[in-house]
């Protein structure tokens, strides 16, 4: 009789480096309960193709598709009681995986890991994973967590293609939201690096139609005592597109800060008084058109930020 992998990790990778070997020797690829697979989303650098272990499987995407595209199709190819998503420059804590194989042999549809004070009633769980709770905690990647992957198929939960920020939110809310059967483990098992090259710190000009798309589909999965939740995620979304558009030199920025439907969100300033005072500013500023005040104090502020963290590589999650 054919046995079954307990956990599948799914890493999607594209040209990830020198990283991704980093990445496979964090994880006891050649344990028997594990199985890995490699979406490969067309590299080129050829570094998905030099991982050779045991229990590894590689899937290459006929073109670069994006992350969301590879992470289901993952979840599809999975053969493990539980899938786990691990990003190919990120590493998991030495004993991680002991860890996880102990709580998948239970019966929960979601397992949540993290250092951070993480909520066991639903109500206040789903608020880290929006980052609308009162701690700051936002939980809202894929990573450091378990998923039934039964659960998953059974109930069509998976990251909406068409969304380039935010889909990890959109995920992990649909999935808790669909069931009362998860468990919280007030643990670290996931070491995130910081890269200054990553998503979050780039500029995508979809990115701004995006962020519509995305209030769209989150008022559609959240209940209706959410509707404080769902305008500070309209502000927050706000901030992120100026923040991204930063990047740029102030002569191409303002172009894109002037395709901003300001009008869009209006209607959720008064969610602003639960911000920092940092983006209070930053959005008051930006709402009244001061684009280049707004331009150089984002700047500024990112310029503290790498001097500060340029000497940690990872983060605990």
């Amino acid at each position: 009789m054919k046995s079954y992998p307990l956990i599948t990790i799914i890493i999607p990778c594209y040209n990830p480096g020198k990283y991704l070997k980093e990445c496979i020797n964090s994880l006891k690829c050649s344990h028997d309960k594990i199985e890995v697979i490699l979406i490969d989303d067309a590299s080129t650098d050829k570094s998905v193709e030099k991982i050779k272990c045991k229990n590894i499987k590689t899937i290459r995407n006929g073109k670069n598709r994006g992350v969301s595209y590879s992470r289901n199709r993952g979840i599809d190819e999975a053969n493990g009681k539980y899938v786990m998503f691990l990003d190919a420059d990120d590493m998991l804590v030495n004993g991680a995986i002991g860890e996880v194989l102990k709580w998948a042999s239970l019966d929960y549809d979601i397992i949540y890991f993290s250092n951070n004070k993480i909520a066991h009633n639903k109500y206040a769980l789903l608020k880290q994973i929006l980052g609308t709770n009162k701690d700051k905690i936002c939980i809202a990647g894929p990573v450091s967590k378990l998923y039934k992957t039964d659960f998953l198929k059974t109930n069509s939960i998976k990251f909406k293609e068409n969304i380039i920020n935010g889909e990890d939110m959109l995920f992990n809310a649909e999935a808790l939201i669909k069931t009362d059967s998860y468990k919280t483990i007030n643990k670290n098992i996931y070491l995130y690096r910081r890269n200054n090259s990553s998503a979050t710190r780039t500029f995508d000009e979809r990115i701004i139609e995006n962020d519509k798309n995305f209030q769209s589909y989150i008022e559609q999965i959240l209940p209706n005592q959410y509707k404080n939740d769902i305008s500070m995620l309209a502000i927050n979304g706000l901030f992120t597109v100026i923040t991204r558009i930063s990047n740029l030199p102030y002569a191409k920025a303002l172009t894109y800060y002037e395709k901003i439907d300001t009008k869009f969100y209006e209607k959720s300033s008064k969610s602003m008084q639960s911000l920092s005072g940092y983006k209070i500013l930053i959005l008051w500023l930006f709402l009244r058109k001061h684009y280049k005040i707004t331009h150089s104090l984002l700047l500024m502020k990112r310029n503290i930020s790498n001097l500060i963290k340029k000497n940690k590589e990872f983060t605990g999650l």
